[in-house]
């Protein structure tokens, strides 16, 4: 990363680490890569390799331009009831929910995960039933070619 070791570079943004607790940071630190949409590929760093390289979870666009990204648990749980509304405000009355969420999502909202699943409930309204799996990453996209995402939420529903 700008041509330095890419695990001592990211500890430079982040905060002095050992590679075993990088795990954890990266859960928290992920990486976003610029995309044409406006928008960001956000790819989950997994483990510091022997040769302090970085090992991501699944592919990483080649020359790209890559951002240490950061959140609250407070701003996952505001994204999740804006899908949520934006998903209700597209489809007829919705009668279940389909929700994939990432499992680093789980993971990091810790037990705030049971206000996430609530702020979705209270968005689609009563009578809405919801069922939903943890993945480990989405496919999908908001225009254009499908990709692999971390850190999303994927809502559908029937009506």
């Amino acid at each position: 990363m700008d041509e330095r070791e890419a695990f001592s570079a990211y500890c430079e943004a982040v905060g002095p680490i050992s590679p075993e607790q990088f795990a954890e940071m990266g859960l928290r630190y992920p990486f976003g890569f610029s995309c044409s949409s406006g928008y960001f590929l956000i790819r989950d760093p997994l483990k510091v390799n022997p040769d302090r390289s970085i090992e991501f979870v699944t592919e990483v666009p080649a020359h790209a331009l890559g951002y240490i990204m950061e959140t609250t648990k407070e701003e996952m749980i505001d994204a999740a009831r804006k899908v949520a509304k934006e998903v209700k405000q597209r489809s007829e009355i919705p009668s279940l929910a389909l929700i994939f969420d990432c499992v680093s999502r789980r993971i990091l909202l810790g037990k705030e995960f049971q206000r996430e699943l609530l702020a979705l409930k209270e968005e689609l309204g009563k009578g809405v039933g919801m069922i939903g799996i943890l993945t480990f990453g989405e496919i999908g996209c908001l225009e254009g070619v499908p990709f692999l995402h971390n850190k999303t939420l994927t809502l559908a529903t029937l009506g």
